[in-house]
């Protein structure tokens, strides 16, 4: 039987056809699943945050007095938005938990050391207080302020700062060596935009490798009586406060008066750019729209021994 050449050539087309429209196909495929592994996910803008207060004035538990004002935040959905914040406990126990975290220390969950000095208390006082000045889709950022005070408050007061930011969606804690390379050359910029802040020099640049075992917690002398806490948060307009505090174990107490430990700069996105890693935090940074409420805490309670007016400050003031 002879063969048809027009029609084996229709038959060559359409397969041709056939197998462009397959290859296209899957190629669509393919491209639509990539988009979507490394699409930036849409976030969660309907949202607030609620300041609270663990509040604390002479407990009687303790062979002691305690006075505790430790205010924190509290992530809440809104109701059209439940099951967005699959991470909601895990982010408010991190906020918890960062404010009670020297308190934790002194006087709720001592180690063996804190739990003998205690048997020398006449009183144990803290008092916190935080804002949350950057709230996007992606990251809620933090920023806890202290004063504490072991053994007896107008003889050491000890003065600290913490940051926090947290991603809504994973439920992860960015810490400051997450998004940063902290090496020799940073730590240097560190110290120029520090000392631009206290209009004076503080630090001078020789101090640099100093500073930079400080952040990376190898100074194993300051490391007996201090804990190193580096730490960075979010302004409301995306620059970024950058500081570490050292601080107090038992062994850092000594003397009297009014110690704060804390050194901070202020730097811009520009500024940290040869600086970044690859961690996620800087996809959702680069793409953040303002989002969420911020609530102020209620019937907010203010410290007797350390608030404004509180006592252990008209001490000092008074001396």
């Amino acid at each position: 039987m002879e063969e048809n050449p027009k029609r084996n050539k229709r038959v060559t087309v359409i397969v041709s056809l056939a197998a462009g429209i397959l290859l296209a196909a899957v190629l669509i495929v393919v491209v639509m699943a990539y988009r979507a592994k490394n699409a930036v996910p849409e976030g969660c803008f309907d949202y607030t945050v609620q300041k609270r207060q663990y509040y604390v004035e002479y407990s009687e538990q303790y062979d002691y007095l305690d006075v505790l004002t430790i205010e924190y935040p509290v992530l809440v959905e809104a109701e059209e938005a439940q099951g967005q914040l699959e991470h909601l406990q895990q982010i408010n126990d991190a906020f918890y938990e960062t404010a009670m975290d020297r308190v934790n220390y002194w006087h709720l969950q001592p180690d063996d050391e804190v739990k003998r000095a205690q048997e020398a208390y006449h009183m144990f006082t803290a008092d916190v207080q935080c804002d949350v000045p950057y709230h996007s889709q992606y990251l809620v950022s933090v920023h806890f302020w202290e004063t504490d005070s072991p053994i007896y408050p107008v003889w050491y007061i000890f003065k600290t700062q913490r940051g926090m930011t947290v991603d809504l969606l994973t439920g992860e804690c960015y810490a400051l060596a997450d998004i940063l390379r902290v090496d020799e050359d940073f730590i240097k910029l560190w110290i120029e935009k520090l000392n631009q802040r206290q209009g004076e020099e503080v630090i001078v640049p020789e101090d640099a490798d100093i500073m930079l075992d400080w952040f990376h917690g190898s100074d194993e002398e300051i490391a007996e009586k201090y804990q190193f806490v580096p730490y960075f948060y979010l302004t409301e307009d995306g620059a970024f406060v950058i500081g570490i505090s050292l601080d107090a174990k038992l062994k850092g107490i000594s003397g009297y008066g009014v110690f704060d430990s804390t050194f901070y700069a202020n730097m811009t996105a520009e500024d940290l750019a040869p600086y970044r890693t690859e961690a996620l935090f800087w996809e959702r940074y680069d793409k953040a729209q303002s989002a969420g409420e911020i609530r102020e805490c209620e019937e907010k309670q203010q410290n007797i021994w350390l608030g404004e007016e509180g006592g252990a400050t008209k001490y000092w003031e008074d001396r």
